[in-house]
Order: C-alpha cells, then structure tokens, then sequence
C-alpha cells in the first residue's frame, strides 16, 4: 500500500469512543458498531477515556464520543467540562446517553452536541451517530478540496 492509499483510507475511516460504566453497554454498541465499520474505543469513565484521548495523535481521535453521564471516578459532567477546556478535544462532537429523566437539569451541565435517553433504540443511536459522522467528513471534504 503506497502513502496516497493510506492517507485514503485514514480520510475514509469512521472512529467512535463509547464512554459507559455498563460493561455489557459497551460490549453491545461495540459489536454494532464494528459490524458498520467503524474503529471503535471503549473506557468505563471518564477519566479513563482523557487519559486515553491525551495520548493519541490528532489523526487518530475518534469522530464521535458517546458518552453516559452517570459513572463513577469521572463522570459525563466532568468528561464534559475537561474536553471543553482542551482545544483538540472541543471540536469532537459529543452524544450524551442518560437514563437521568432530568434532562433539562442535565443538559445545563454537560456541554454536548445531543443526547440520547436510555434504553435506547441502537438502530437510532447508528442514524444519529451516522449523523455526526457525515457532518465530519463533508466539512473535512470542504476542507481538502
């Protein structure tokens, strides 16, 4: 493979991080989302999921972050705020997963681009995620040409 192929298929590739305390969750969404064809990164709060954002390279962060907002350690609240205050991060677009039912209360905490109410339908978390991803690469579309 030359350097023009890979650098194709980096542009082509779809990435999401799944953020989830519920272990089975994220086995679940992974496995979906793997049949999609996306890269798919787990971590169970949100302090293991900075930790793991600060050390990849900025080809390699993901397109979309799914995230839960109640977990211990680090909760989406507290992802949401450090993510905000780190410019590589900010630009990610975040989906919120919550079974909170407050969630006028929880969206004037947490800084996200949608939110998704537990359980969830994951034919409507794909489209919504397919959403997003779209959005990325026609704007990286716009940008390479």
């Amino acid at each position: 493979m030359n350097n023009t192929e890979s650098q194709e298929i980096n542009e082509f590739r779809k990435s999401v991080l799944l953020i989830d305390d519920d272990a089975d969750l994220l086995d679940r969404f992974r496995d979906v989302f793997e049949m999609e064809d996306f890269d798919v990164f787990t971590a169970s709060n949100g302090k293991e999921a900075l930790d793991m954002l600060k050390t990849m390279p900025e080809s390699d962060l993901p397109d979309l972050i799914m995230l839960d907002y109640m977990m211990p350690i680090m909760n989406g609240e507290k992802f949401s705020q450090a993510r905000q205050n780190d410019p590589r991060l900010r630009k990610i677009p975040v989906v919120l997963m919550t079974a909170n039912g407050d969630l006028m209360s929880v969206m004037k905490k947490v800084h996200v681009n949608a939110y998704l109410e537990k359980p969830m339908d994951i034919d409507h978390v794909l489209r919504v995620a397919g959403n997003f991803i779209g959005v990325q690469e026609a704007s990286k579309n716009r940008i390479l040409h």
